[in-house]
């Protein structure tokens, strides 16, 4: 299984919000969903995707 490291600034101010003592439970909540955000889109990045042809209202 291989490990990614995400460094990112962002992240890690992120992280170091959710470590403090004096973030509350609501605040804490958004962080980490936040921050799964994150690592979904870094897990997603090797994804192979498929062409699909899209009908909008506007053309094909």
């Amino acid at each position: 299984m291989n490990v990614i490291e995400l460094d990112h600034p962002l992240i890690e101010h992120k992280l170091a919000i959710l470590r403090d003592e004096k973030t509350g439970t609501k605040e804490f909540r958004e962080l980490v969903s936040e921050i799964a955000m994150f690592l979904c889109y870094e897990a997603m990045r090797d994804v192979k995707l498929e062409k699909a042809e899209v009908k909008t209202p506007l053309e094909k």
